[in-house]
């Protein structure tokens, strides 16, 4: 059971690094500050409802 559950993090952790990846090529690409803007306006409702 406790193998099973390290395989499952280290799966998710291989995932969460390609998705990283994958965000940084993309980021290079395209402009930065679109980027960071959409991304302040992804955080900011959540904000507002005081999570």
């Amino acid at each position: 059971m406790i193998y099973f559950m390290i395989i499952i993090c280290a799966i998710v952790l291989l995932a969460l690094g390609v998705l990283l990846f994958a965000a940084i090529k993309a980021g290079r690409s395209k402009p930065r500050e679109s980027q960071q803007t959409a991304f302040a306006a992804h955080i900011e409702p959540t904000d507002g409802h005081g999570l």
